[in-house]
């Protein structure tokens, strides 16, 4: 990336080539849409508004309506980062498909594969301190994503069906042998934490990765054919929650008749309340199509809000949706040393600490801004660029070579 292209990223958006209709972003490394960029922009705030309310008010804050509607986009704004992550994949090899080289889909791939080693270690790592970490869940995604990436669109369309199907395992007895473990290690607790129990487990939420490599290999460029999308994923998460509505009616209603609770309509239809839940927490299977019918209309409308002339407002959140693997790091560390310095878990004034949010999310464009006046990437996604496994074995095998020769030197 040359110096003029760098400096774009702070010029006024409508000077660039927002003005066309969908456009690629200057990074010459990625091939990404503004539009994707601006989704995941849009994500890793909420996400931010999202975890600052589960620190620094572990209880009930006030006022409700405030509360509700950020327990609400609770796992959703995961969402969107995890089909936009699913687009990116799809995007970044098929620049190598377009050149019909395999040795430049191989590479691509181990450059994929690097980056995946790196959540995972990051995630592993950060996980001490979070919980809720998803960078190593991503690096699985992604390992799955390379695996599927040659296939064609009817089987991963077969293979998103399948893995949400998944979800209904939580209905069955096995499910809670699955979340109490099995006691047979630390490792197989780590497996059935990752596909299974975890904050985003591959069962189901390897759905959304998938659907969003669906999603980059479509041609969005066409105002139609986003509006179809928008409309489609508007009518997925209307209906999937109408329909949850609907029956929770239902069983509260039969449920409050205590000769219709005991009898076998009141038992089905408390057992089909339970089936028709949507809690992305769990998640169930009606919530995951909730979150794919979400993820597509953030998604659709962020590549509309992308090909606004007078959009100058979304640069920033599209140097966040650029920079996000350093976003999410650092908020975690500064929430974390804001509870052990200050004992800051109990605030129940909610504006104030969704203010708190978008302080941090704005102080943080400030800083990131000036960084990349220097640099290409934020700082962590630099590593995650320089960070090669085989350079890692490499530069073992000469700490073992040197420690080998120091020792036959010593006993000569």
């Amino acid at each position: 990336m040359n110096k003029t292209e760098q400096n774009t990223l702070f010029a006024p958006l409508e000077k660039t080539e927002l003005s066309k209709n969908v456009t690629k972003t200057v990074t010459d490394d990625t091939l990404r849409i503004i539009g994707y960029d601006i989704a995941r922009g849009i994500a890793i705030l909420t996400m931010l508004i999202i975890n600052f309310k589960g620190v620094l008010s572990v209880y009930d804050s006030n006022p409700q309506w405030l509360s509700d509607v950020i327990n609400f986009l609770d796992r959703r704004a995961a969402i969107v980062l995890v089909m936009v992550s699913g687009i990116g994949l799809t995007l970044l090899l098929k620049a190598s498909d377009t050149n019909n080289c395999l040795q430049a889909r191989v590479s691509k791939q181990g450059i994929l594969l690097n980056r995946a080693f790196f959540l995972f270690i990051s995630g592993y790592l950060l996980s001490i301190i979070w919980s809720g970490d998803i960078l190593h869940f991503y690096a699985i995604f992604i390992c799955l994503g390379i695996v599927l990436s040659p296939c064609s669109n009817k089987f991963l369309a077969i293979t998103a069906s399948l893995i949400w199907m998944a979800s209904f395992i939580q209905f069955f007895e096995i499910s809670d042998h699955l979340q109490s473990g099995f006691g047979r290690g630390i490792f197989i607790d780590q497996l059935i934490d990752i596909f299974f129990t975890g904050y985003y487990p591959v069962f189901p939420w390897a759905t959304f990765f998938i659907l969003g490599m669906l999603l980059g290999r479509l041609k969005l460029c066409d105002k139609q054919h986003r509006r179809m999308f928008l409309l489609s994923g508007l009518a997925i998460y209307i209906s999937s929650e109408l329909i949850s509505k609907f029956f929770t009616a239902v069983a509260l209603f039969l449920s409050s008749e205590p000769e219709i609770a005991t009898a076998p309509l009141g038992q089905f239809s408390l057992g089909l309340m339970w089936l028709t839940s949507i809690d992305l927490t769990v998640p169930t299977p009606l919530s995951v199509i909730s979150g794919i019918g979400t993820g597509i209309t953030v998604i659709m409308v962020s590549i509309s809000i992308s090909t606004e002339k007078n959009a100058y407002w979304t640069k920033y959140i599209i140097i966040a949706g650029r920079n996000t693997l350093t976003l999410y790091i650092t908020h975690i560390i500064f929430l974390i040393l804001m509870v052990f310095l200050f004992n800051i878990s109990d605030e129940t004034n909610l504006p104030l600490i969704s203010l708190s949010a978008f302080l941090f999310f704005f102080m943080y464009i400030t800083l990131i801004s000036f960084w990349l006046k220097n640099h290409k990437k934020g700082p962590f996604e630099l590593l995650m660029r320089k960070f090669s496994v085989s350079n890692l074995i490499l530069e073992k095998q000469k700490y073992l070579r040197r420690i080998r020769h120091e020792n036959q030197r010593g006993q000569t």
